[in-house]
C-alpha cells in the first residue's frame, strides 16, 4: 500500500491543480524578480546620482530616476542578450549592476523591518548582509529564467 492510499495521506492539492497554475505562478514571480531588481537599481542609483543630476528636464521626474531606469533596461537588455553566449559577460553584468544593486537595497529593507521590531546583534547584521546577498542573486538570476526560461544560446 502506497502513502498516497492511506487515509488522510493524500496530498492536499491535485498535483493537475498545480500543473495547472504552474505557467502563471513563473509569470508572477519573474516580475516580482524583475520588479524587485528594477526598484532597487531606481532607488539606490537615485541616491547616488542626486548630487550630479539633480534638475527635472520633464516636470516632477527628476533627471536622475531617467538615467537609472534607463540603466536598469540596459542591463536586462545585456543580461538577456549575454545568457548562454557569454557566460563571464552574463555574470559580471548579473553581480556588479544587477544583484548588487538589488542586495544593498534588500539590506536597507531588512535593517528597517528589523529594526523596527528589536535591537540587532552584530551576528544579526551579518546574517541581513547574507540574507540580502542571496536574495539579490536570486532575484537578478531567476526573474528572468523564471520569464524566459533558460537560455542555451
Amino acid at each position: 500500500m502506497s502513502n498516497t492510499q492511506r487515509a488522510g495521506m493524500a496530498p492536499p492539492l491535485p498535483r493537475a491543480w498545480l500543473d495547472t497554475i504552474a505557467p502563471a505562478l513563473r509569470v508572477v514571480f519573474g516580475l516580482v524578480f524583475i520588479a524587485w531588481s528594477w526598484i532597487s537599481t531606481l532607488i539606490i542609483l537615485g541616491a547616488l546620482l542626486k548630487p550630479v543630476l539633480p534638475n527635472a528636464t520633464i516636470e516632477d521626474v527628476p533627471d536622475r530616476f531617467l538615467v537609472a531606469i534607463g540603466l536598469a533596461f540596459l542591463v536586462s537588455l545585456a543580461e538577456f542578450a549575454a545568457s548562454g553566449r557569454w557566460p563571464l559577460a552574463y555574470w559580471l553584468v548579473l553581480l556588479l549592476a544587477d544583484a548588487s544593486f538589488t542586495a544593498w537595497q534588500t539590506w536597507v529593507w531588512l535593517l528597517a523591518i528589523v529594526q523596527a521590531q528589536t535591537t540587532i546583534a552584530p551576528i544579526g547584521y551579518v546574517a541581513i548582509a547574507l540574507v540580502s546577498a542571496i536574495g539579490g542573486i536570486i532575484a537578478a538570476k531567476f526573474g528572468e529564467v523564471l520569464l524566459f526560461g533558460s537560455h542555451k544560446g
